[in-house]
Formats: C-alpha cells, sequence, structure tokens
C-alpha cells in the first residue's frame, strides 16, 4: 500500500460533483470539444480533470453497509480515469503520477475482487464478505486522504505541453511497446492511433496462441487468454474515451464485434475466477465440477464464434483504416 496507516481526519469532498446516466453510470460532460488540431496537451486539459473530479465523488460514495451488488459503477468509473491516466501518462511528471495510478489500481482491484462476490456461481462465508468491504473502506480513506494532501486536480490541469516525461513502467499496456512518446504539443489523433496500433497487435499475437488451446483451466492457459482481452479490452477502452480520434464511421460494426468478444472471455473469465475461489479454498467439489464443464463448454463455443466471425481479420480491418 502506499502508506501504512490510514488518518480517519475529516475530508471534505464538497468540491468534487459527479453525475450518472439512466443506468447508473457516471458520467462527464466536457467544456469543449476536441477535433483533429487538438494536442495532447490540450485534450489532457479537457478531459481529465473532470473524470478525476467524478472518480473523487465517487469514490465517497462507498458506505459502511455497501454490498457486492453496489459497486459496479464506482469500480468503472475508477477504471476509465485510471485509462485516462495511463493514455496520457507521457505528459506527466512521473513521480505524482505514479503515486496516482497506483491508488486508481488498487482501488480497481480491490472493488473487483468485493464485487466477485456478487457472482452467482460463488458461495462464500460472510467473514470474506466482511473482510473485503474492509479492504475498499481501508482503500478508501486513503484515497481520499490523498486528494487532501496533495493538490491533484492542479496537477492534472498542468500537463507538459513541449515535452514528454520518461517512460513510466506501470503503463505496461498503452505505452511499453512504442518507440517514441509523444509530447504535449503532438496531435492527440496521431499519438492515439500510434497507441492503438500497438494494442491491437499485441492482441493478434495472443489470438494466434490462444486458438491452439483445447481447455484453458490451467493458469498459464488463463493467463494468455485473460491477456488477449486485456489488449482488446485496453483499445476498446481508449476507443470508448477517444471515439472520434480512434475509427472511421463505416468501421463501428467491427468495434461492436470486439466488444462481443471482449464480454464472451469475460463471461469465460467470471466462472474460471469462480472455480479457482473454490480450488484455493478446497470445498465445494460438485461445483468445481460443473464450473470446470462450464469453463471448457464456453471456451469451445467461443472458438466456434471466433473462427465463424473472423475475429483476426476484424482487428487487422482496424488497424488498416488508421490514418
Amino acid at each position: 500500500m502506499l502508506f501504512r496507516h490510514a488518518n480517519q481526519d475529516e475530508i471534505d469532498i464538497s468540491q468534487f460533483k459527479g453525475a450518472t446516466d439512466s443506468d447508473g453510470n457516471y458520467v462527464v460532460n466536457y467544456s469543449q470539444d476536441i477535433d483533429e488540431k487538438t494536442s495532447l496537451s490540450e485534450m489532457a486539459q479537457i478531459m481529465l480533470p473532470p473524470w478525476y473530479e467524478t472518480s473523487v465523488y465517487a469514490v465517497s460514495k462507498l458506505t459502511s453497509d455497501v454490498g457486492p451488488d453496489e459497486v459496479k459503477a464506482i469500480r468503472l468509473c475508477l477504471l476509465k480515469t485510471r485509462d485516462f491516466l495511463d493514455v496520457l501518462s507521457p505528459i506527466y511528471t512521473q513521480k505524482k503520477w505514479t503515486r496516482l495510478r497506483k491508488l486508481y489500481k488498487i482501488g480497481y482491484e480491490s472493488l473487483g475482487h468485493f464485487q466477485d462476490l456478487d457472482h452467482a456461481n460463488i458461495k462464500y462465508d460472510e467473514t470474506l464478505w466482511e473482510k473485503r468491504r474492509e479492504d475498499i473502506l481501508f482503500w478508501k480513506n486513503i484515497f481520499l486522504q490523498y486528494q487532501k494532501r496533495h493538490d491533484v486536480l492542479l496537477f492534472l490541469q498542468n500537463p507538459l505541453k513541449n515535452k514528454c516525461a520518461r517512460r513510466i513502467r506501470s503503463s505496461h499496456l498503452f505505452w511499453s511497446d512504442v518507440g517514441n512518446l509523444p509530447c504535449g504539443s503532438d496531435m492527440a489523433k496521431s499519438s492515439l492511433q500510434k497507441l492503438a496500433t500497438v494494442q491491437l497487435t499485441k492482441a493478434l499475437n495472443y489470438l494466434g496462441t490462444i486458438m491452439q488451446y483445447k481447455s484453458v483451466l490451467t493458469l498459464s492457459k488463463q493467463q494468455n487468454y485473460h491477456n488477449f482481452r486485456k489488449e482488446l479490452r485496453s483499445f476498446l477502452d481508449e476507443y470508448d474515451l477517444f471515439p472520434m480520434m480512434l475509427v472511421p464511421e463505416e468501421n463501428k460494426e467491427a468495434i461492436a464485434t470486439l466488444n462481443t468478444a471482449k464480454r464472451f472471455l469475460g463471461k469465460i473469465n467470471d466462472k474460471w475466477t469462480a472455480l479457482h475461489i473454490y480450488v484455493e479454498n478446497k470445498e465445494h467439489e460438485t461445483q468445481q465440477k460443473k464450473l470446470e464443464d462450464g469453463v471448457d463448454n464456453d471456451w469451445d463455443t467461443f472458438k466456434t464464434w471466433t473462427n465463424d466471425n473472423d475475429i483476426e481479420g476484424t482487428i487487422q480491418s482496424v488497424i488498416d483504416s488508421f490514418d
């Protein structure tokens, strides 16, 4: 953790506001439009600060009686803000970015462990529910204390304009394999398309590997299909943040297909996660067998669907559509 102890001082978050859509997901309205002439630093100033403010507001809604079925929107808000931090990492100084990004990572993962308990395939002891809730409330206090002690909003409002920070290792899904990092004065569109090309090329490499698998019950095979899903998700999250910069209107169908692949793998991984909770705890052997069969059957279905929908060709078509 970033700190050994969480100070319990009262934290005033009245300056932070948040809004949700009809589905209960957090949304942001930007103060101005983004276009092909917008630089990376200009885009950061427009888009990242309001998402940061919204995420602080969302985290403040975690209460002592929160349940696993009530954290999805908050977790998605943390993910979206973290994605902005990752995409824009080259134009923020490393030390404060690294600490802030680590807080978002810990929170997202802690909420994920808690949210897992809402899965229909999991039976759990009440003490596990209490432990994971305690973890997210402890993290919440650390997160809000960090906002209190550091002027994070001012930091995010002032990205580097004419240079880039040195490479940030934490942002491995976004910039680790890109040769030259963009600077704040570079155009946002060309920078994002360069990043997306790397992400989708890595996804193609993982796809070639996992399509050889007959089963994905072992950890090493789960990690590879999950890595494929993470590369897809990173690109799709990036598209969700900047649709106007990445894919032309005529290729929107490809995005829908890739989203289906991501969701397909997400459902397989939910079952895989439930199975391994039981395996680690050495319990519910009958349920373990049902989940093993469910993972294998879903994997066969996924492979058939992938071939029928030419996912490899779909990914390549997106890459080819970039300017």
